[in-house]
This record gives structure tokens, C-alpha cells and sequence, in this order.
């Protein structure tokens, strides 16, 4: 998981962007391990937070790896608390 970040990363900072956004399960599960209805953000020194409705945050602890976890609302509540962690990043998905 630690290799798959660092190539994340790299490819961002390519592209100008110093956090990546993952909002398709394949791609979450491909950044932090957890495949379900969550979103996933990897800053640039690395730190990698998931964002998951309530119901999923049990599952979020047990599969992913080295993740911080932020619960929200589903819908919404997660758009909302994702711009709110994120409003001075440079941003890709």
C-alpha cells in the first residue's frame, strides 16, 4: 500500500496537484484498501483519510491500512465534510 501512495503522489505532483480525491469504490480500494461507499483523500506528505457514512465505518477499520477516518452522513454529508478537510488543497480525482 505504502509503493501504490508513493506512485499516487508522484503522478499528482506531475500534474500539479497535491491531493488526490477517490470517489469509485475500485479506486478507494486501490488507495487505502477499503472497497465500499466511502470517500478517499491522499495529501501530499502522505496522510491518507477516508470519509464513510456511519454503517460503514467498521468495515473502514478492518480493511483499510494506515487510514484516518472521518464519519459523515451519507450523500451530502460526505461532499460536505470533504470540502471542508480539503479547502486549501490543490485537488485531482
Amino acid at each position: 500500500m505504502k509503493e501504490r501512495r508513493k506512485n499516487l503522489l508522484k503522478f499528482a505532483q506531475k500534474i500539479g496537484c497535491d491531493t488526490l480525491i477517490a470517489f469509485e469504490p475500485e479506486n478507494l480500494f486501490y488507495m487505502t484498501g477499503f472497497w465500499g461507499e466511502a470517500i478517499g483523500m491522499l495529501e501530499k506528505e502522505g496522510k491518507t483519510t477516508i470519509i464513510a457514512p456511519e454503517l460503514e465505518v467498521g468495515r473502514v477499520k478492518e480493511e483499510s491500512e494506515n487510514c484516518d477516518i472521518i464519519t459523515a452522513e451519507r450523500g451530502m454529508g460526505l461532499i460536505s465534510s470533504l470540502t471542508n478537510k480539503i479547502k486549501k488543497n490543490t485537488v485531482c480525482t
